[in-house]
């Protein structure tokens, strides 16, 4: 079953119209989660075990004007986390070393918002280039904690974020099937 709906989703495109009109909505998007486990060995001065999760959507969505110009807009949301194992090597009375385990864990979380306009260019009957202007806001909340099991000081620092963006961008298109009876 999994190989059907991945085969339909590569071959979809393929049976595409190749011609854009006033009215027409289009949808698409992106998604992505990675999830990394490292089993190093826990050594002093050096990094141990880690992990990290980072997952993302952010859909997509465009209304045509004209066969030529269509506006559109996306709402993204972001999530990544990751913990490493540590051990901290302090030297108390008569440079005696020792030594605790901690770990560092940061999360971070966002919401994004931008809206575009393209304007669509016909260089053949199955392919397009659209110029893409772009404005996007986007905020963050950043947590650090750097934990020693208290007896060194942990520390949990919180920093939100804000960014405005604006960008102008190629898009290609290629329609590798013309429509029926042109």
């Amino acid at each position: 079953m999994k190989k059907i709906v991945l085969l339909s989703l590569v071959l979809l495109p393929l049976f595409a119209i190749a011609q854009f009109s006033k009215g027409q909505i289009y949808l698409g998007g992106t998604m992505s989660a990675s999830v990394l486990n490292n089993n190093y060995p826990l050594n002093p001065g050096s990094g141990g075990p880690s992990k990290s999760n980072v997952f993302s959507i952010s859909p997509v969505f465009g209304y045509f004007l004209n066969p030529k110009l269509a506006i559109g807009g996306s709402i993204g949301y972001s999530s990544s986390d990751s913990e490493s194992d540590f051990l901290s090597t302090f030297y108390v009375n008569n440079n005696i070393p020792y030594t605790l385990p901690g770990y560092v864990k940061t999360i971070t979380n966002s919401i994004s918002v931008s809206s575009f306009t393209r304007y669509y260019i016909a260089l053949s009957h199955s392919f397009y280039f659209a110029a893409q202007g772009q404005i996007s806001f986007s905020r963050s909340n950043n947590r650090y904690e750097n934990v020693n099991n208290g007896s060194l000081g942990d520390q949990t620092t919180d920093s939100p974020s804000y960014s405005l963006g604006a960008s102008l961008k190629p898009v290609f298109i290629f329609f590798s099937i013309s429509e029926v009876g042109d």
